[in-house]
């Protein structure tokens, strides 16, 4: 369980490197370069599902909760949202996004512009592996020097 975490952090983490342009010199390098970094092509086309647990805090408004990501391949999520003895719940079965408020414990179609952010969220490392079945096309814009600051 810890694995798969992790390598679902590790694959958000170097999805967001994708557009902070490094040495190669054109998108497919360094797509390619991402997916090598997370293991190959074969690694990744072996991961069926990921299961990302988290704990949640916003400190200003004394909020905390949990949040559970489920993804399945090729295109299926669910997000469920705990917080202050409430639940929420998120998904996309692959065609039809819907929800789940903790008031009326009913599924509900989501409004058009959520469900295409839910379809576009669920896809996994086969969005990755091969973008073009999906309409993504990555471009290189060239490099840029980036600055990290870490806050303590």
């Amino acid at each position: 369980m810890k694995k798969l975490l992790s390598c679902g952090l590790l694959a958000l983490f170097i999805l967001g490197l994708l557009f902070a342009p490094g040495s190669s010199q054109n998108a497919d390098e360094i797509l390619e370069r991402v997916i090598k970094a997370q293991g190959g092509r074969k690694i990744l086309e072996s991961i069926k599902d990921v299961t990302t647990v988290a704990d949640m805090e916003i400190i200003q408004m004394g909020i905390t909760g949990s949040v559970t990501i489920y993804m399945k391949e090729p295109n299926k999520m669910r997000l469920d949202v705990e917080s202050m003895g409430m639940m929420v719940s998120q998904a996309f079965d692959g065609e039809t996004s819907w929800w789940i408020g903790s008031q009326t414990g009913i599924a509900e179609d989501v409004p058009e512009e959520m469900a295409e952010v839910m379809r576009n969220s669920s896809f996994g490392n086969s969005a990755l592996l091969d973008p073009v079945k999906y309409g993504i096309k990555y471009t290189y814009k060239g490099k840029e020097n980036i600055v990290l600051v870490q806050k303590h």
